[in-house]
């Protein structure tokens, strides 16, 4: 897996700026070849994500492109700006590679019912945000139409990725659509 260094440059001023939000974490849940619950802390001085080709650097930009970005183009620093095999679906589903013409799912991870989440905290110096996004499928199907989304943008507010999932796994979107009517600060989509 990718590591993630910081402390690489000095800037004061964009760090204490108040209208300035710096990412401070990045987390996903079941995202491409990464299983469970993985966490990034981003250092505000810099940070460097390096790892060997394959370990994961560009799959980690791709998640944090899916929540700040309409219409993410993935994998763009792997193919030098070129189209790319990867999309939403191919991410949460886990898919490496190809596959073949005998029918298994072998490259497939997760080909079942699945749940995939992101998160990230971003910090101003004073008041700390968050979006996040949960992503479903119910049953096997790899088609767009049948991915369940829910999005959370969240401010002043304690925020917890595996109470969301834990919530999730209980009583699925109704649970969590539920709970965020208690919740001042975060609102859901």
């Amino acid at each position: 897996s990718p590591q993630v260094t910081g402390s690489l440059f000095e800037s004061d001023a964009l760090i204490n700026s108040p209208s300035a939000f710096l990412l401070q974490q990045l987390e996903v849940f079941n995202w491409g070849p990464f299983e469970g619950l993985r966490s990034a802390n981003f250092d505000p001085q810099g940070t460097a994500i390096i790892g060997a080709t394959g370990s994961g650097k560009t799959t980690l930009i791709d998640a944090l492109m899916t929540l700040i970005t309409a219409q993410p183009k993935y994998n763009l620093a792997s193919t030098g700006g070129h189209e790319s095999d990867r999309d939403l679906v191919s991410y949460i589903r886990g898919v490496s590679g190809a596959g073949n013409d005998t029918g298994d799912n072998q490259h497939i991870a997760r080909p079942d019912k699945t749940i995939t989440a992101i998160h990230a905290c971003f910090f101003n110096g004073q008041q700390q945000v968050h979006i996040a996004a949960l992503f479903s499928f119910e049953g096997t199907s790899s088609t767009y139409d049948d991915l369940k989304r829910l999005w959370f943008f969240v401010e002043d507010a304690d925020w917890s990725l595996e109470y969301w999932l834990s919530l999730y796994h209980q009583g699925g979107t109704a649970a969590v659509k539920s709970a965020v009517k208690d919740i001042n600060g975060v609102k859901l989509f």
